[in-house]
């Protein structure tokens, strides 16, 4: 009973905030912050909006609609060549982390602006 209540809390969250364009498009800049065309000050600036929203945090892939393909398309690829017995674990890793750039990047900005705040917090707390 818990767990489906979490469930649907869950559930809940991800509708809201799938109707809320300005998220939407923190999440895609975040998630495109690899491309050499997106400036820090975008980053910067949808890093505070989507840490702004502490009840989404986690649910990231579920909201937007860039996340899930990056991941199935990771998923599928690292499949594909973990079936290939001539691929070495050298060329999946290097695969893998090719494919999950954008979601390393992403995760990078948001723990980097985590960072930022729990500095400001401490300082202000001592």
């Amino acid at each position: 009973c818990e767990l489906a209540s979490f469930r649907e809390s869950c559930i809940r969250v991800v509708e809201s905030f799938q109707q809320e364009e300005d998220y939407l498009n923190a999440l895609e800049v975040l998630y495109k912050a690899h491309l050499p065309v997106t400036s820090e000050s975008s980053i910067d600036e949808a890093s505070h909006l989507l840490a702004e929203h502490a009840a989404a945090r986690g649910l990231e892939m579920h909201i937007g609609s860039i996340a899930s393909p990056i991941m199935q398309k990771h998923q599928c690829t690292i499949a594909e060549l973990a079936d290939d017995l001539s691929v070495g674990a050298a060329t999946l890793r290097k695969q893998s982390r090719v494919i999950s750039k954008p979601s390393r990047v992403f995760a990078t900005a948001m723990a980097e602006f985590d960072a930022q705040e729990a500095a400001v917090v401490y300082t202000l707390g001592s």
